[in-house]
Parts: structure tokens; C-alpha cells; sequence
């Protein structure tokens, strides 16, 4: 797992939140309801077009029941540490 030159951070977790949502066999509307969030808050957090914030990132990864490094928070840590200039 690694971010990609061109990939924003957002792009970058949201790739590996529905990669896990796959594996897992979750759909986007039974991951808004364990999470209790409305189905357009799940859509426009879920299609970038809302925030994601570390809040939102961990919750998720407590339903998904994934440790959140396995969602790239600390891939994306590291990689901001680095100076590598990514878009936000």
C-alpha cells in the first residue's frame, strides 16, 4: 500500500476504505447505517465530496473493524513527515 504521486490523501484513503468495504462485502449504504449516518452524508464523504476527518477515519475503521493503519493513516503520516508535497 503505498500513495501514488498523483493521488490526493483524500483519494488515497477513500481507495482503501472501499477496497475494504469490498473485502468485507459491505455496501455503501450498510456502512452509512453502522455508522449512523445519513445515506447523502455516506455518499459525499464516501465520493470526496465531503471532508473526511481522522473522527470520520477511525469510526470507520471501528465498524470496519480494521485497525486504522490498515485504512493508510499512517502511510499518509509518514509521507506528510516527509515533505513529499502531496495535495490535501
Amino acid at each position: 500500500m503505498c500513495l501514488m504521486p498523483e493521488q490526493t490523501i483524500t483519494e488515497f484513503f477513500l481507495t482503501e476504505i472501499r477496497a475494504e468495504m469490498g473485502r468485507q462485502k459491505i455496501s455503501q449504504r450498510q456502512l452509512g447505517r453502522m455508522l449512523g449516518w445519513p445515506s447523502t452524508t455516506t455518499y459525499h464523504r464516501l465520493s470526496g465530496r465531503m471532508a473526511l476527518s481522522v473522527e470520520s477515519l477511525l469510526m470507520i475503521a471501528d465498524v470496519l473493524c480494521v485497525p486504522a493503519s490498515s485504512l493508510g493513516l499512517e502511510i499518509a503520516s509518514d509521507h506528510m513527515a516527509s515533505g513529499q508535497g502531496v495535495r490535501s
